[in-house]
């Protein structure tokens, strides 16, 4: 007989809680205007998406550095495994990781749409 789950179970993922030894939120950004009209924004927690267990890691594009006449930009890039599809997470949002933010590249799945993907980075 065939198993059509593929090699491990799906299920068997979220059994495993040391597979996700790290813990991820994810925030949402609402825009507001201050006394002079510049754009502020203020990040709060995305509901149902806080302490998440995750898999973080070093991405495949690693990180880089950027220098301007003045100053110098360290790009520092990761990879976000979650247990599960979270279809509410997009580009706009941030993850925190460890009390350090990062900004949401991309969020794609695995085949299965078992996991999600988030391909982030931190500017410093």
């Amino acid at each position: 007989m065939a198993n059509n789950l593929g090699m491990v179970h799906p299920n068997m993922l979220t059994a495993l809680a040391g597979f996700y030894p790290s813990a991820v939120t994810i925030q949402t950004a609402t825009i507001t205007q201050d006394a002079a009209g510049q754009q502020v924004l203020t990040w709060a927690n995305l509901t149902s998406h806080v302490s998440l267990p995750c898999v973080f890691g070093v991405a495949s594009g690693g990180g880089r550095e950027s220098r301007t006449s003045n100053q110098t930009y360290v790009t520092d890039q990761r990879r976000i495994i979650l247990p599960g599809a979270y279809t509410s997470i997009v580009e706009a949002m941030r993850a925190v990781v460890g009390g350090v933010n990062y900004n949401i590249l991309s969020v794609f799945f695995d085949s299965r749409t078992k996991q999600t993907y988030l391909d982030v980075e931190n500017v410093s």
